[in-house]
C-alpha cells in the first residue's frame, strides 16, 4: 500500500517539512479545519505551542464541535503557562465530548498546576 506524503513525514518526525509541504488547507470546511488542525499538531511537536494555538484557532473556525482541537489548544496554552486560557479549552473539549477522558485528565493536571484541585474535584463530585 503506498504511503502519503505526509505519513512520511510524520513518520519520520519531518513536522516542520509537513507544515511546509503537506499540511495547506484544502477546499471545503472539513478539509480546511483538518489541515489546520494537522499543522497544529505539528507545530506541538516542534515545541512552537504560539504557532500550534494560531493553527487550532483556524482549525476550530472550520470545525467549532471537534473536541480534540480543543483539548489540543489547551495542552499548548499550558506549555505558555497560559493557564486560564488552558482550562477554558479543555472545559470547551469536555463541553463538546463529555465522556472525552484525555481532556478530563488534562484539565486535572491544570488544576494541580495552579492549585485549584481540590475546589475542581468538589465541584465535579470525584
Amino acid at each position: 500500500m503506498p504511503c502519503s506524503s505526509r505519513n512520511l513525514y510524520e513518520r519520520n518526525g519531518q513536522y516542520a517539512e509537513a507544515i511546509e509541504n503537506v499540511y495547506t488547507p484544502h477546499k471545503g470546511k472539513t478539509k480546511a479545519g483538518y489541515a489546520y488542525f494537522k499543522m497544529g499538531t505539528a507545530y506541538d511537536r516542534l515545541n512552537q505551542p504560539a504557532e500550534a494555538i494560531a493553527a487550532f484557532k483556524k482549525s476550530v473556525q472550520y470545525m467549532p464541535k471537534h473536541a480534540v482541537t480543543y483539548n489540543n489548544m489547551g495542552v499548548a496554552y499550558g506549555k505558555l503557562n497560559k493557564y486560564q486560557d488552558e482550562i477554558a479549552a479543555l472545559k470547551k473539549a469536555i463541553q463538546l465530548r463529555p465522556s472525552y477522558s484525555t481532556a478530563r485528565f488534562n484539565l486535572g493536571v491544570t488544576y494541580l498546576k495552579v492549585g485549584t484541585a481540590r475546589r475542581h474535584c468538589r465541584n465535579t463530585n470525584l
